[in-house]
């Protein structure tokens, strides 16, 4: 978003609401964001209570992208902090991930590599804390620095509790909405408003969030989720949440066979189908939605004929004794039909389908019901 996007929408009356980075000089009606300073005191005062006060920092930062104004808002910050340390400090790396997970853990490589001595590791960027743990711990130096993180993603707080990272400062992303909300309703009520707001921090480290209640504050997704399900359940909202995709299924019996088939103890199995309703549901690519389908049956049946290069015309042969002839004929049908000249299966004809959002969506459906059927008759059988 542009500034001066920012600026049309409040000329026409239209609130604006700017979340975790500002753009102060826009007509912005207010800013929710952290409070760096206190983050950057936050992270000083749980290392001194580590390392003690008199220990020399060697800082090792790294960031979505340097030349955004929240990474040198937040560097910034820990510059004016850190500088009262008695033992004294010094950033000797700032690294960006891009927002790219691989990114991250390769750009964390190469400084610890070059770096071998920093003993402070701080990532601004939400996916950065877990990926360097795990390159520090594959370099065998994990044991020498303290590694902190800025987000309450699922894997920080796993890594936070594992005792993989540090310690991690975190705000309750519920207050960004809900106390948003509070303000635009004050403003358009009476004009009442002020100009920024901080929201509340806490770090979060192996001592402290061990407390189920301290945990549960942060991992809150799950239960927003169930909330959201129970308002549009309540509300005749014709849909669901399924695998954190708002999704037109509201048939509960095929949303328990597609939670069944999510929760398939087969990672390939399980992983093909999650991506099914992603590309469905999130990026609207029916033809690689339709193929992700067949690929979570292709991966049961490789499993059930012990056979992980056949594929699911193949498979359905060898259990050709044991599945029902109308069935097999069934799915053998389906399988042809994705794998004919306007079909998507195979890797020459993607993107070159002209499959509809019902075809992707029947799919979907029916190789759930599949895979289940598989997996409950077949599979003690292997």
């Amino acid at each position: 978003m542009s500034e001066e996007l920012v600026n049309r929408a409040v000329d026409q009356n239209i609130p604006v609401v700017l979340v975790d980075s500002d753009m102060p000089d826009s007509k912005r009606i207010f800013y929710m964001g952290k409070d760096f300073r206190l983050q950057a005191q936050m992270i000083l005062e749980d290392i001194e209570k580590r390392l003690g006060e008199e220990c020399h920092l060697k800082i090792a930062v790294q960031v979505a992208d340097a030349s955004f104004d929240i990474a040198k808002d937040q560097i910034g910050e820990i510059e004016t902090v850190f500088s009262e340390h008695v033992g004294g400090y010094e950033i000797v790396s700032v690294s960006q991930s891009r927002s790219d997970s691989v990114r991250a853990k390769k750009e964390w490589e190469q400084v610890l590599i070059s770096e071998a001595d920093i003993n402070i590791a701080i990532n601004f960027a939400g996916e950065s804390a877990p990926f360097c743990a795990e390159a520090a711990k594959e370099l065998n130096m994990r044991d020498q620095m303290l590694i902190y993180g800025v987000d309450d993603l699922d894997s920080t707080l796993e890594g936070v509790k594992s005792g993989d990272i540090d310690g991690t400062v975190v705000t309750p992303f519920y207050d960004y909405g809900y106390e948003s909300v509070e303000i635009i309703l004050d403003y358009l009520d009476d004009g009442r408003l002020e100009r920024d707001y901080s929201t509340q921090l806490e770090i979060l480290t192996e001592e402290n969030i061990a407390d189920k209640a301290t945990y549960n504050r942060y991992n809150y997704k799950n239960e927003y989720i169930k909330a959201i399900s129970n308002v549009f359940k309540k509300e005749n909202v014709n849909y669901r949440i399924i695998n954190e995709k708002i999704t037109d299924i509201v048939d509960e019996q095929q949303i328990s066979s597609i939670e069944e088939t999510l929760n398939n103890p087969h990672k390939e199995v399980s992983r093909h189908y999650s991506k099914a309703i992603e590309q469905l549901y999130s990026l609207k690519d029916f033809d690689n939605s339709i193929k992700e389908s067949i690929s979570s049956v292709e991966a049961m049946c490789q499993i059930l004929t012990k056979n992980s290069k056949a594929t699911l015309g193949d498979a359905l042969k060898l259990l050709k004794d044991k599945i029902h002839p109308a069935m097999k004929s069934a799915f053998e049908k389906l399988y042809g039909y994705t794998s004919d000249a306007n079909g998507i299966r195979h890797a020459n004809g993607l993107g070159e389908g002209d499959s509809t959002f019902e075809e992707a969506k029947y799919m979907l459906i029916s190789c759930s019901a599949f895979v289940n059927y598989l997996k409950e008759n077949f599979e003690e059988e292997k």
